[in-house]
């Protein structure tokens, strides 16, 4: 829901969006708490201060209009206040059609970014929305990790600390290239013995390599998302003080720093 919670009155109207299933006392108690000095009736869905125009069921995105001391209608600047909305299924039908009705129409100069879970979601996704508008234009799908990149890193404060983004892949990369180094694998037992236990002949430890660089790239992705307070410790090798207990934790630990 966005509505205009300290903005003054300048012609007499604000506007109040419902962005999910609100009924419209329900929607008024919410303006009540968010809209300063506004004096709301819930009984007979009436306001002391502000009269309805608009008094039918919301539906999400209709607009309802508050006409406040019976001045001219007309449209208030204001701030807004964001509630997420969040829709589960296990129908992807389902999801497409609610995300189908809450995108804007398609702007070239402002395109409407789309978080997916993989490529190939993407490009179903293109493809349901331009069987439905008969166009897919102004979107910019992209991948969590992409998008996590371009809004950590790609922002002002970002490039000015100069922050490059690492995905999975790098992180895999960096990993198994420490995993190749014989003297950070000596000097943690556990993954040298996990190592040399590789059944292949020659270079036997190389698809063990990948598969704990692999594993251990994962867990570094969860806990940047998870745990962010983590990652201090982790990327100069430090164990987490929460898992300071955890063997398994202390070579990992080391294998993460070496890396980063």
């Amino acid at each position: 829901m966005m509505v205009a919670p300290d903005a003054e009155l300048d012609d007499g109207q604000f506007d109040v969006i419902a962005m999910g299933d609100f009924g419209f006392g329900d929607l008024l108690k919410s303006g009540r708490r968010l809209y300063k000095g506004t004096h709301l009736t819930m009984d007979k869905v009436t306001a002391r201060r502000a009269r309805v125009v608009e008094a039918e069921p919301i539906d999400r995105g209709s607009v309802i209009e508050l006409d406040v001391d019976g001045e001219n209608p007309g449209r208030l600047p204001a701030e807004q206040q964001l509630m997420l909305r969040a829709i589960h299924s296990n129908r992807v039908e389902q999801l497409a059609a609610a995300l189908l009705a809450a995108l804007p129409p398609a702007d070239p100069f402002a395109p409407s970014t789309i978080v997916v879970g993989s490529q190939l979601v993407a490009r179903w996704l293109v493809r349901e929305i331009a069987l439905a508008r008969g166009i897919a234009a102004g979107l910019e799908l992209v991948t969590f990790d992409a998008f996590v990149e371009a809004t950590w890193a790609g922002d002002a404060a970002g490039r000015a600390a100069r922050l490059g983004a690492l995905d999975r892949a790098q992180v895999t990369a960096a990993l198994a290239s420490v995993l190749a180094d014989d003297d950070v694998v000596r000097a943690l037992p556990p993954v040298a013995a996990y190592l040399a236990a590789a059944p292949a002949p020659g270079d036997r430890a190389g698809p063990r390599r990948v598969q704990l660089a692999e594993q251990l790239a994962e867990l570094v992705w969860s806990y940047a998302l998870s745990r962010p307070d983590w990652m201090p410790a982790l990327v100069i090798g430090q164990v987490p003080g929460e898992l300071a207990g955890d063997g398994t934790a202390r070579w990992q630990a080391a294998l993460i720093g070496a890396a980063l």
